[in-house]
């Protein structure tokens, strides 16, 4: 019992200590390398963001641990004990750091580069635990010089600093694909992946043009995988420029259903009995976490082709997600009923203008609106499975 408490008042002093020594910056600030301000600048904070203090100093100055693990001084008047919500201050002419602007709402820098890589520590050995998109914007607290440092932009997700800066822009993009050699074909596609990936996270003004140079440098390459992509985001490039809003998609598909075989099926209800009957026993029988209050219960059935939120005391379930077949459809309407032959190519075509995409979730396409909607996912070209979701 001695030795349980001794270890107990040992945790909580270990707490209290790393408490007392989290400290936020007050202000913007640089980070030095000596305790001297005419000395080299490390890096560069945001005001609040969130230091380790490792030593107070005589002299006015503090040695500290950033929150990607670099250490420096910096002057022991910015740093505070509490998180404040005080306007900026000291702005630094410098800072390479952006402030709030009308594409994001925080202190932040933009990926330069294409499909770049998140880990979960600061190391080139470390797990990938995400992706990031050229033209993306990041929240930064703290920013270092040196471009092979790395970047935790929040959560202890860390990119190399070489790949943040200033947003790229569409037109210096294709300036330097254009001046490039014609036969440096490497070169040439990593500049079209910057070109295409910025104009999904610029509001989609350059779509159709980005996948035209994609397209045109595929051809060149006899690339058919990059062909066939560039192919398909054209076609949705050009539905988009008739986009339908929030009102028309929701009218499109108010009346949407599903048709399962030997089953009736209604607003996406069936008879738990009628259920069993026809699919057996579930494969899998779950209890769902439903913070939300999303789903028609938090007992669901899995089975392979179809999955089931279920309510036994009023014998009904509600249809989730259901895999595409002769036997499983997706009736929008009398004249809009898809099941697994419709390529990816057709369906864009047809759909583009009320169908919604994103480049972090290849071959998904969703019907949206303000409650929810449906996610339409594909495979192998032809369309596989329709998953429904609720807005929390």
């Amino acid at each position: 019992m001695r030795f349980k408490l001794i270890i107990f008042i040992v945790v909580i002093a270990f707490f209290q200590v790393n408490a007392q020594n989290n400290k936020y910056l007050n202000t913007e600030s640089y980070l030095f390398k000596t305790a001297d301000s005419s000395s080299k600048k490390l890096g560069y904070f945001k005001p609040n963001a969130s230091v380790v203090l490792i030593e107070s100093l005589s002299n006015g100055w503090s040695n500290i641990k950033t929150d990607n693990l670099d250490t420096g001084y910096i002057l022991t008047k910015n740093l505070s004990d509490k998180y404040t919500n005080s306007k900026r201050s000291n702005i630094l002419k410098d800072n390479p750091i952006s402030n709030a602007n009308s594409n994001f709402g925080n202190y932040h820098s933009y990926i330069t580069v294409a499909s770049l890589r998140i880990r979960n520590k600061p190391s080139l050995d470390s797990e990938i635990v995400g992706k990031l998109s050229c033209g993306q914007a990041v929240p930064v607290k703290y920013l270092p010089v040196d471009p092979k440092s790395w970047v935790n932009i929040t959560n202890s997700r860390f990119v190399q600093r070489q790949f943040l800066g200033e947003k790229p822009t569409h037109n210096n993009l294709v300036e330097q694909y254009n001046n490039i050699q014609e036969q440096d074909f490497k070169n040439r596609l990593k500049i079209a992946e910057r070109i295409v990936e910025l104009s999904w996270n610029s509001n989609q003004t350059h779509l159709k043009e980005a996948y035209q140079i994609l397209n045109n440098l595929a051809v060149e390459m006899k690339a058919e995988k990059l062909i066939k992509i560039s192919q398909f985001f054209i076609e949705y490039a050009l539905g988009q420029l008739n986009k339908k809003n929030d009102l028309e998609i929701e009218d499109f598909i108010k009346n949407a259903d599903f048709i399962v075989k030997g089953i009736s099926v209604k607003n996406q209800f069936v008879k738990l009995s009628e259920a069993i009957k026809a699919f057996g026993e579930p494969k899998e029988v779950k209890n769902m976490q439903d913070e939300c209050g999303i789903y028609y219960s938090n007992l669901f059935y899995f089975y392979d082709n179809i999955n089931l939120s279920v309510n036994k005391e009023e014998n009904l379930a509600n249809i989730d997600y259901i895999q595409l077949s002769k036997d499983f459809k997706f009736k929008i309407n009398q004249n809009n009923i898809i099941d697994h032959t419709i390529s990816e190519l057709e369906f864009i075509k047809k759909y583009a203008s009320y169908i919604r995409t994103n480049i972090n979730y290849p071959n998904r396409y969703f019907w949206q609106t303000d409650d929810g909607g449906y996610y339409i996912d594909f495979k192998n070209g032809y369309a596989y499975s329709i998953t429904v979701f609720t807005l929390c």
